[in-house]
């Protein structure tokens, strides 16, 4: 029985290691695609959308 958690834990840790490796390539090719290392905060962006008083339509 020692040998299945052994094998359990063996393949927890390759399986959480090649989740952190294909995150990390994943987070490289986007920053790479976007051309861009800044962290945009998208409340802000939200924030612009809103909509203002001179929008509305009678």
């Amino acid at each position: 029985m020692a040998w299945l958690w052994t094998a359990l834990s063996v393949w927890l840790v390759l399986a959480l290691g090649a989740a952190v490796l294909i995150g990390r390539g994943i987070r490289r090719a986007d920053r790479e695609e976007l051309g861009s290392t800044l962290d945009w905060d998208t409340t802000t962006l939200d924030a612009e959308d809103a909509p203002q008083r001179h929008d509305h339509r009678r």
